[in-house]
């Protein structure tokens, strides 16, 4: 099976959300905001190796204030004052880092071109 990401518009050109078609988080539902805090540790633990990694990724990227996670999708949301098209690139790598090495080549991304939100 082919890992696929597809993006999504919501009403709010502030928030973005990424539907992915396998697990991404063992965790229900959990939301992280910025700064990460200490006591974050134990909700990113819940939420496995994979989304575990993800959030830390998008949490270090300048411009994303908050990253809500669930075991098919994270829903961002970025500052006022970033564009999509400018974290677009780093959020995909940051997602791509969370697929095995053997499959990001086969790896199948909609919806991240031509974003002018």
């Amino acid at each position: 099976m082919k890992h696929r990401i597809a993006s999504q518009y919501v009403p709010n050109p502030d928030v973005m959300l990424f539907h992915f078609n396998f697990t991404i988080s063992r965790s229900r539902i959990e939301r992280f905001e910025r700064p990460l805090r200490d006591s974050s540790s134990r909700y990113l633990k819940s939420l496995g190796p994979k989304g575990r990694e993800l959030v830390t990724r998008l949490m270090k990227t300048k411009g994303i204030i908050s990253v809500s996670i669930v075991p098919y999708s994270v829903q961002i949301e970025k500052a006022p004052l970033f564009s999509w098209n400018e974290l677009l690139p780093k959020i995909e790598a940051a997602v791509k880092g969370c697929v095995p090495e053997s499959k990001r080549d086969a790896l199948v991304i909609t919806g991240f071109a031509n974003l002018n939100r």
